[in-house]
């Protein structure tokens, strides 16, 4: 068996459904776009309009005045190609979790083969209904179709209130087909002109011509409105596979100057995002935000998650300590975020490792830290490759066990005598003086400690990056105290210091 879903008036409900409670009991009538590839200009026509605006007579093709005239609380909107883009995403990205087997038949319209899935072999209406039950938290209504060949449920779907099935027995597909009208199969207006001056005008009273005198005269465009009259064609899918990637987008009509109002969209995307990844069993593991401009390029900004998750909440923290340290440079015209999606993940720590009790609170305290401090100074201070003493960068975090050195052997220590190094290096007043017999010495004084050397071993000069300003030049001295005690001395940048003490 095969099923269609079908989003009615997609265009509108495209639209519609990021603020259905504006839209909610008000007629409502989509405009197209006036502009045309002759560019003659023309008026906006209607394209579709809600229950509530046909009611009142507003109807496809007139203008907005005369829909106005007809209902004069009808409201107009746009089409918005990003927003059917979007749609035309959620409806793929759901249904590709149940087969791989789906078709993209056109706007608002997928096709899926449903045979060897769990809905097949008389459990094809319990997929009707978690498809419906799916669609509604995203404000969009579906009809939908089940037939034993694709073009049979789509026809099935454009009658379906919500959920129409035709049993795969000729009695029953002939019955189903009989009052269907032509333009329900797909005719062109010219060709259903020509059959209406010929007084058909039902798939019965197409069926009764002779087939090969009807291809002959309206050409083979009619044949195959003709299989699809008989309702027995198996034609192959042409499969298309979705992007995993879930987007929400928008294009402003009006400049957005004020944080409260970009915050305001943004949990709105999150709310659809979130209830999306929901549908297809997944959760966030990526964010990329992108701010468009009136002026200047756009902003990016991707955040990794350290805990892949799809609270609304934890990711609107991540989002908001973000923009509350950004400045725009000029009025943002639209906004786009992306969430990349990745399966839930499991933790096998040993015996003796923890985890973070919320690995995500966590990175938002350390992005509040970067905004504060900048991102070079938080982080893991890592050891460079430099004889330089306790030069360090800082690295980013890394949470969850997810260190690139977590697994690694332990570096062998070298031999000799352990240093148990002063940080910050304890600052020092030396002197140094020639003995009797010609031997150099210290007079050392730091902290409470005033003595002579016994015993001096260097200096050892060392030095490096002499090709930029963070260049460095330094002498190190071991020296043993007359009162006893071993420590490093290092003369560097004009000064004394004490490096520490051998144990």
């Amino acid at each position: 068996m095969f099923g269609v879903v079908s989003f009615p008036d997609f265009e509108l409900q495209a639209v519609l459904r990021l603020q259905p409670e504006d839209w909610r009991g008000a007629p409502v009538a989509l405009l197209d776009d006036a502009s045309n590839p002759t560019g003659n200009q023309r008026k906006c026509q209607i394209i579709q309009a809600n229950a509530l605006a046909k009611q009142q007579g507003v109807a496809r093709g007139m203008t907005a005045p005369q829909g106005q005239a007809r209902c004069e609380a009808v409201r107009f909107l746009t089409r918005s190609a990003i927003q059917e883009r979007i749609v035309q995403e959620i409806l793929l990205q759901w249904n590709a979790t149940i087969t791989p087997h789906l078709e993209a038949t056109r706007a608002g319209i997928c096709t899926l083969d449903l045979r060897g899935t769990p809905y097949d072999r008389g459990r094809e209406k319990l997929w009707a209904e978690a498809a419906l039950k799916v669609f509604a938290p995203l404000n969009l209504q579906a009809t939908i179709g089940i037939a034993a060949t694709p073009d049979l449920a789509l026809l099935a779907s454009q009658v379906a209130t919500p959920i129409c099935q035709v049993a795969a027995k000729p009695k029953a597909i002939h019955e189903f087909l009989r009052p269907l009208s032509l333009a329900a199969l797909g005719a062109s207006p010219e060709i259903l002109e020509v059959f209406t001056r010929w007084g058909i005008h039902t798939t019965a009273a197409l069926l009764k011509l002779p087939k090969q005198e009807v291809v002959r005269r309206l050409g083979p465009d009619c044949l195959l409105i003709w299989e699809r009259a008989r309702g027995k064609t198996l034609r192959p899918l042409n499969h298309f596979r979705p992007s995993s990637i879930l987007t929400e987008s928008m294009e402003l009509e009006a400049p957005i100057e004020r944080l409260e109002a970009l915050i305001f969209i943004l949990n709105r995307f999150l709310e659809q995002l979130t209830t999306r990844l929901a549908t297809v069993y997944r959760v966030a593991a990526t964010m990329e935000l992108t701010l468009r401009f009136e002026e200047g390029k756009p902003h990016h900004q991707s955040f990794r998650i350290p805990d892949p998750t799809r609270d609304r909440e934890r990711l609107f923290r991540m989002l908001l300590t973000h923009l509350e340290a950004f400045r725009s440079p000029s009025p943002i015209r639209g906004l786009s975020l992306s969430i990349s999606p990745t399966c839930t993940s499991s933790i096998q720590l040993s015996l003796f490792e923890t985890n973070l009790r919320d690995p995500n609170r966590f990175a938002e305290t350390l992005a509040q830290l970067e905004a504060l401090l900048g991102p070079d100074r938080v982080g893991t201070p890592v050891p460079t490759p430099s004889h330089r003493p306790d030069h360090f960068r800082m690295n980013p975090f890394h949470l969850n066990g997810d260190s690139p050195n977590r697994n690694s052997a332990p570096t062998q220590s070298a031999e000799g005598l352990p240093l148990r190094r002063f940080r910050p290096p304890k600052r020092a007043h030396i002197t140094m003086v020639n003995d009797q017999d010609a031997e150099q010495r210290m007079r050392l004084a730091f902290d409470q400690t005033r003595c002579r050397s016994k015993r001096l071993a260097g200096p050892w000069k060392n030095s490096g990056n002499w090709w930029d300003r963070e260049s460095w030049n330094r002498e190190e001295w071991d020296v043993e105290l007359a009162s006893g005690g071993l420590y490093r001395v290092a003369w560097e940048a004009g000064q004394w210091v004490i490096d520490g003490v051998y144990d």
